[in-house]
């Protein structure tokens, strides 16, 4: 018998191996080519004065894991606002008062 995840078939184990590999190999290229676009859009989204913003690198990490990275890339202002006032409600309701 193979490997426990490769059952009958020793090979099998180890491709999965390799497969699991590739693909993190592939998110880390994807994350160097785009490195620069992705601080370009954190430099945007500061500038807004979000609410809770607390740093660049947090920040990107928060929307990353709520949205992905790919979809982080390909979202707007407006949106990268949106998915942070989902993640930290309160912001609206604060600027609301302070208008009154």
């Amino acid at each position: 018998a193979g490997a426990p995840d490769g059952g009958e078939e020793p090979w099998f184990s180890e491709a999965v191996s390799t497969v699991s590999l590739d693909l993190q190999k592939a998110d880390d290229t994807l994350k160097a080519f785009t490195k620069e676009a992705a601080l370009f859009k954190m430099d945007s989204f500061e500038a807004t004065e979000p609410y809770e913003f607390k740093s660049k690198e947090a920040a990107m990490d928060e929307l990353v894991a709520s949205l992905g990275y790919s979809k982080f890339l390909e979202c707007s202002d407006k949106q990268l606002a949106k998915a942070w006032d989902s993640l930290h409600p309160g912001g609206k309701k604060e600027e609301k008062k302070e208008k009154k």
